[in-house]
């Protein structure tokens, strides 16, 4: 067998060994690296009001590019409360939990119910859960008598109501 017949197979299966990490850098990681992030419950801290984060289905989060860090919340609400305050080209991702299955969901696309704090507690009183299936939120805002938004509603409302998180000393 002479040289040439030898690295044409070499050849094919380097191509293909790196088509296939490529590929699954891709699919692990997005064309933007987007990952979600980590928050050790009953350790991390809310970045807002300084409480032990240790409630799942309430926790938020947002990546900082400026502190190039995960910004972590007890209170979807404290997370609200935070953004406002930032410049908008500091944050790349924002994330919140399914209240039902305690799944990540990107903010843009949860639903959130905001509900009266007294009948509906969270960790710093803001009433607000979120919700990746809309049919999901709109009955348990029904149930609980509670006004359904999108992200940018959320915003704005906070924005027109400012609901301070209850502030721990």
């Amino acid at each position: 067998m002479n040289r040439k017949n030898l690295l044409l197979p070499l050849f094919i299966s380097i191509i293909l060994l790196i088509m296939a990490l490529l590929t699954v850098n891709f699919t692990l990681f997005g064309s933007d690296n987007r990952r979600t992030p980590e928050i050790y419950y009953g350790a991390d801290k809310c970045r807002f009001c300084g409480m032990v984060i240790s409630i799942k289905e309430f926790s938020a989060a947002y990546y900082s590019v400026g502190e190039e860090e995960w910004m972590k919340f007890d209170d979807i609400g404290c997370m609200l409360t935070s953004l406002l305050s930032e410049e908008s080209g500091n944050i790349k991702y924002v994330y919140v939990r399914d209240y039902y299955d305690g799944s990540w969901v990107p903010a843009e696309e949860a639903y959130y119910v905001l509900v009266d704090p007294h009948d509906f507690k969270t960790p710093m009183g803001t009433g607000i859960a979120a919700f990746k299936d809309k049919n999901l939120a709109e009955k348990f805002s029904l149930k609980n008598n509670g006004r359904l938004f999108v992200y940018e509603e959320i915003l704005n409302w906070f924005r027109e109501h400012p609901v301070m998180p209850m502030q721990m000393g």
